[in-house]
């Protein structure tokens, strides 16, 4: 029952980061990012071989899979996304869609 209990809080809190990420993207930028599950399944499956392939403990993979993720995250922002911040609203919520979905099918 605990370790129910407690795996049940680790997906909510995996759910809630994912939540306040979309929220936070869409507050501050007014773009919508859909691929945005799929970049954190990318850190997952990114810690999942580190543990896989070189034996780390997943906490500890998290340490290394962390600035990763945070510097794909920058690329994306600065290759992809950049270019549609200047937009105006309905043309940046169009074409923010159409570039997460497309991430999101990669």
């Amino acid at each position: 029952m605990l370790q129910n209990l407690v795996f049940g809080l680790f997906v909510g809190s995996v759910y809630g980061v994912g939540a306040v990420g979309l929220a936070l993207v869409f507050g501050v930028l007014k773009m919508l990012n859909v691929a945005h599950g799929e970049l954190v399944m990318l850190g997952a499956y990114t810690s999942y071989w580190l543990f896989v392939s070189a034996g780390l403990d997943p906490f500890v993979a998290l340490v290394l899979v962390v600035p990763i993720m945070f510097a794909v995250g920058i690329l994306l922002h600065l290759v992809l996304f950049d270019r549609i911040t200047r937009q105006e609203r309905e043309t940046k919520i169009k074409n923010s869609l159409l570039l997460s979905f497309g991430l999101g099918l990669i």
